[in-house]
């Protein structure tokens, strides 16, 4: 078991559980600040060398939110089913087609996710849109985040054709599996062909959990640690919304913030833009200059499963399995 998943999963959720009050009111806080010192410096390390790039280098992660719905309740979500406040929107597949035949022409070879703050699989052309993204970014590292409620085994089969990972996050708060995802469990430990069990990962947690602040917005959090540490999520993150605008980063649920607009301009010009700098010029100066950023607590994301390091070790190991498989034919 990865230290951060012992951490999380032996440590931290049990507390959380336990003993709520004392986990928000007094271990959020000192959890924050740590975090704070401890990536902080790293953090800054990484942006200075980023923001002097020249020429300015290009993202290294996508998020396309192709509709801006989920279906399920968690209280630590602000944009839950009971609470979403935004106009519905579901992305044009023109729309999408441009985007991911941009990112061709940029041969990208990040990391590529259909989802950001929905649930992706409330669009029925998910598993085409994948299939399109694999065909035209066969570098890229794809993965998906997903509440499992929709999930079939022939959806799931078809999906990791195109992923390189799934996560599946269960929401319960006896932290039971749901039964579509039981369903999903058995069918990856039972199918030992297809390498399921290394490239899908089942989480659970309970609705009620009391989890990150979401930029400040999650409503279940109240005792807030102020950030004081820059952030390096819009100097290699791009979040693009079902209508085509930009979002701040992941933790802009609600799209507050636009930094660009790709039904209306090519995808570098946004990523090289004015608003963009605009807002990476304060974030420079610390996350208090922008109210999103001030009561963030999303500190992890330098060592995310998904970082270049992460993707580059995969397709190692990928290509050895292809190289064994070709000597033995």
């Amino acid at each position: 078991m990865q230290p951060t998943r012992f951490w999380q999963n032996r440590i931290i959720a049990p507390m959380e559980k336990k003993y709520p009050e004392f986990y928000q009111n007094q271990l959020c806080p000192m959890k924050g600040s740590a975090e704070d010192i401890f990536y902080g410096a790293a953090m800054g390390r990484s942006i200075r060398k980023l923001s002097q790039a020249k020429p300015f280098h290009l993202f290294s992660k996508v998020e396309i939110e192709t509709i801006n719905r989920c279906n399920n309740d968690c209280s630590f979500c602000p944009v839950n089913r009971n609470c979403d406040t935004r106009a519905f929107k579901m992305m044009s597949r023109d729309l999408f087609l441009s985007i991911i035949r941009q990112l061709e022409e940029l041969q990208y070879s990040g990391s590529l996710c259909l989802f950001s703050n929905n649930e992706p699989l409330l669009d029925k052309r998910i598993v085409e849109f994948h299939q399109i993204a694999r065909r035209f970014l066969p570098n890229s590292y794809i993965y998906l985040y997903t509440n499992g409620e929709l999930l079939t085994i022939e959806k799931f089969q078809k999906l990791m054709r195109c992923l390189d990972y799934i996560i599946i996050d269960n929401y319960s708060d006896d932290m039971s599996l749901i039964n579509p995802i039981k369903i999903i469990k058995d069918f990856i430990i039972s199918d030992t062909d297809n390498n399921y069990q290394e490239r899908a990962l089942i989480q659970s947690f309970r609705k009620n959990a009391i989890r990150s602040t979401r930029g400040g917005q999650a409503n279940n959090r109240h005792n807030l640690y102020q950030r004081k540490s820059s952030c390096v999520l819009p100097f290699s993150q791009l979040v693009i919304r079902p209508d085509g605008k930009i979002s701040l980063c992941c933790q802009d649920a609600l799209g507050k913030y636009t930094l660009g607009d790709l039904a209306q301009q090519p995808v570098l010009d946004a990523w090289n833009g004015e608003e963009y700098w605009k807002m990476r010029n304060l974030i420079l100066k610390g996350g208090h200059q922008i109210d999103l950023c001030r009561f963030c607590d999303h500190f992890h994301y330098l060592f995310h499963p998904f970082s270049i390091k992460s993707q580059c070790r995969d397709k190692i190991r990928r290509n050895l399995e292809i190289i064994k498989i070709s000597k033995k034919s």
